[in-house]
């Protein structure tokens, strides 16, 4: 009474089971396969789905959710707004697509920030929150043209998965 698929059309199958004692009226499913990321999947409860046999079946049609599986690790924007604020001076934002691992050592993300001309640029003024990495203190003036880049694989996600790109060049 229950079918897994993905946008394809491709089945999943899976393990059925009750949530808990408390919440009875959920069914907890597991997939036995991984779905693939960047994937629309359905759940649907087929017509006539019954809890036991005494139950009267659900509606004469097909119910059914759509989620999406996790996207993939991307950088949507690199901001360079110019506002400056307290040891936030000349702020480079790079904005990634889910939040940054927490274990993201300031010293190698110093390290893998390159800028022309030649700039400082270590632990002290690299931070990550969230989904964003912000780079500040930059010695650069008003109107200045410079070019910045994050080198592939210095940033990943929650997930574990590496930022395989390099990030930039913003000026």
């Amino acid at each position: 009474y229950v079918e897994v698929s993905d946008e394809a059309g491709t089945g999943y199958p899976f393990d059925a089971a009750q949530s808990d004692e408390k919440q009875k009226q959920l069914l907890v499913l597991t997939l036995k396969k991984a779905p693939p990321e960047n994937t629309r999947m359905t759940v649907t409860l087929k017509a006539g789905a019954r809890s036991d046999a005494e139950s009267l079946g659900t509606a004469q049609s097909d119910g059914s959710h759509s989620f999406h599986t996790l996207k993939p690790f991307s950088l949507e924007d690199i901001d360079t707004d110019g506002r400056s604020y307290g040891k936030y001076t000349n702020p480079v934002r790079f904005r990634f697509s889910h939040r940054l691992a927490p274990s993201l050592d300031p010293a190698k993300l110093a390290a893998a920030v390159r800028t022309e001309p030649a700039m400082p640029v270590t632990a002290a003024n690299v931070e990550a929150d969230g989904s964003v990495l912000t780079v500040f203190g930059l010695p650069v003036t008003f109107d200045q043209q410079y070019t910045i880049t994050l080198a592939a694989g210095a940033v990943s996600d929650v997930y574990g998965r590496p930022f395989a790109d390099a990030a930039g060049p913003e000026t």
